[in-house]
């Protein structure tokens, strides 16, 4: 049968790295993104601050959703550290 990734531990660990890295470089990209359009809003037309305040939008909504893999990476790493504690119960 396949391997499940909640059965390994590491495996687990290198999930919750990759997310959080994929959070972290997406949230940086769409932030940095904003600032710039924000800098040069004033000096654009009203069309162009239409598009931006509707990419700005669709930002928000875009961070909202990643957040929801970023709680997953937290989930997945507590339950590593609690089946690492299971497994070096001594009886």
């Amino acid at each position: 049968m396949g391997n499940f990734i909640d059965r390994n531990t590491d495996d687990m660990r290198a999930f919750v790295k990759s997310v959080k890295e994929y959070v972290g470089n997406m949230t940086m990209l769409m932030r940095t993104a904003q600032g710039l359009l924000s800098s040069y809003e004033a000096d654009l037309d009203n069309n162009c601050k239409e598009c931006i305040a509707k990419f700005k939008d669709c930002c928000t909504t875009f961070l909202k959703q990643i957040d929801s893999y970023n709680e997953l990476a937290k989930l997945m790493e507590r339950k590593a550290a609690a089946q690492d504690a299971a497994k070096n119960i001594r009886f």
